[in-house]
């Protein structure tokens, strides 16, 4: 592979959210869930506005959030002149703004494992002309904090800081596994299960079972489960104390040629699992 093909992910921004339910059908009914300032409601509309690429409109936020239209406008005003969120101009929808991706990157700059497992992710990229990619479990939910892609990859578009979902990518699935049992079932009773694709896990049942085989085989696959002709394979990376506490995968275009040797892909995303951890523990 000639010098310069692989490079580093970009910039992106995840934020806390609401659950599916939540962000679709409102606060609920706890009245502890209730905004009750404007700090609270600014936070709650930049919540659910994060969790929404292509944007929501004021309508939209000020009816899912229980929040007076009115209201509304007056906190997406500011947000919008802060550069926290920025309104599209034909369409009216707010969208995250660059100061928020500007603290996430400086936020995900500090994390230690991301430059720790870099190397590793740089051969691993090389070896498979597949996209590196490394998580970590942040408050329950799978997060993208590093990225190396190649000029053959098809991650480009997910954006560091993008939130994964549990149930149907390689790398959630390697993070849910090393989880107590109630814990998880709590992360997929607040995530949800959504199809995905046709290949998609939603049955609970079907689930734990196939996280039970990751905990044995020490890696995880998803195959077309999360987007069409994509598949990855993502391994466990280990703190000194035997905790998970990332998980790195290779993923790519099925139709690329690495994959007519599938088991050699697990070894060397293995190895790289293996590489880290062995830097994690000092």
């Amino acid at each position: 592979m000639n010098e310069g093909r692989v490079k580093r992910g970009g910039k992106g921004v995840t934020t806390p959210h609401l659950s599916g339910k939540e962000a679709d059908s409102g606060l609920g009914e706890d009245p502890a869930l209730t905004p009750t300032n404007s700090l609270e409601r600014a936070l709650l509309v930049l919540d659910l506005v994060g969790r929404k690429p292509a944007g929501l409109t004021n309508a939209e936020i000020s009816r899912r959030l229980h929040i007076a239209t009115s209201s509304c406008s007056y906190i997406l005003y500011r947000l919008e002149k802060d550069q926290i969120l920025v309104r599209d101009r034909r369409t009216g929808r707010y969208r995250i703004g660059v100061k928020v991706l500007s603290l996430a990157n400086g936020a995900l700059g500090n994390l230690r494992i991301r430059h720790i497992a870099e190397p590793a992710m740089h051969r691993l990229a090389e070896a498979t002309n597949l996209s590196a990619c490394l998580t970590i479990l942040e408050q329950g939910r799978v997060v993208l904090v590093e990225k190396v892609t190649t000029s053959e990859s098809l991650m480009s578009d997910f954006e560091i800081g993008t939130q994964l979902p549990l149930h149907a990518t390689s790398l959630g699935k390697v993070l849910c596994a090393h989880l107590p049992e109630q814990q998880v079932n709590e992360l997929i009773e607040r995530e949800g299960m959504p199809k995905l694709s046709r290949n998609t896990i939603v049955s609970r049942s079907r689930l734990a079972e196939e996280l039970e085989t990751v905990r044995l085989r020490g890696y995880a696959v998803s195959d077309e489960e999360q987007t069409p002709r994509v598949r990855a394979v993502a391994a466990p990376i280990y703190a000194y104390d035997g905790t998970v506490v990332a998980a790195i995968s290779a993923a790519g275009a099925t139709n690329q040629p690495v994959w007519s040797d599938p088991q050699r892909v697990v070894e060397l995303v293995k190895n790289a699992a293996r590489d880290i951890s062995r830097c994690v523990r000092f």
